[in-house]
């Protein structure tokens, strides 16, 4: 619980957790909405389209894991944890336009490319921002990382089972684009949050990291790295 209320996780864990449940509710809404009309698609036609948000999820994975390795070698994020974000961020957008963008698209019994085309995006964005989180996880709580990331886990398909539960009846109710629109509003708002968190965090390391880098100089070696003296070398005067 205290991870889930820690400052300088929760708007990462709570993101990861939304963009999950979009993923995961598309696709167990997609079977529902392909075997009706405009598209009576059968099962096995079914299967074959998740090829689309499961070769999304895999690019997705290596994209992501490096984008977030590409931001430690840059010296504006290397100096915090909060850098191995800095790039990932940038998929969250991609999420809500293809969860939007799949929510429509069945909706209006648009083509079938455009619905596997949105859920490739959904899925691809969604998997990149999971590489990037784990990596500031455990870059962020070395101590604690494998129990962060079991509570991140633990949020994700929470946030998917309750999504699940209630996605039948809510696009019922507000129609599945209605649907998306709200849970891309939550990521949205958590977004900005996240966004905060890590320019602030940047921010703040990189004055400290100056100081620290005048206050050694360039040709002071650190205390850290200084050998320890044996006794009697070089204290003994030389004969």
């Amino acid at each position: 619980l205290s991870l889930c209320l820690d400052p300088t996780l929760a708007f990462f864990l709570y993101e990861q957790s939304i963009t999950f449940a979009m993923m995961f509710s598309s696709m167990t809404l997609l079977p529902i909405w392909l075997a009706d009309e405009p598209y009576n698609m059968s099962e096995d036609m079914v299967g074959i389209a998740f090829l689309a948000i499961g070769s999304g999820t895999l690019i997705g994975a290596i994209h992501g894991g490096m984008l977030s390795d590409y931001s430690t070698a840059q010296p504006h994020l290397m100096h915090c944890p909060e850098g191995r974000l800095y790039y990932t961020q940038l998929m969250i957008p991609l999420v809500i336009l293809g969860g939007m963008g799949f929510a429509y698209s069945l909706q209006h019994g648009a083509s079938l490319g455009w619905v596997l085309t949105s859920q490739f995006a959904l899925g691809y964005g969604q998997s990149a921002i999971m590489s990037g989180v784990m990596a500031y996880l455990t870059a962020a709580k070395p101590s604690t990382a494998a129990a962060a990331s079991a509570v991140l886990m633990f949020l994700c398909f929470s946030s998917a089972a309750a999504c699940t539960a209630v996605g039948a009846t809510a696009t019922a109710k507000v129609e599945l684009s209605g649907f998306f629109w709200i849970l891309s509003g939550i990521l949205l708002v958590d977004f900005v949050g996240a966004l905060r968190r890590i320019f602030h965090a940047l921010a703040v390391g990189r004055p400290e990291q100056e100081e620290e880098t005048n206050a050694d100089g360039p040709n002071k070696t650190s205390p850290s790295k200084k050998l320890p003296l044996l006794e009697g070398d070089l204290r003994r005067p030389l004969l």
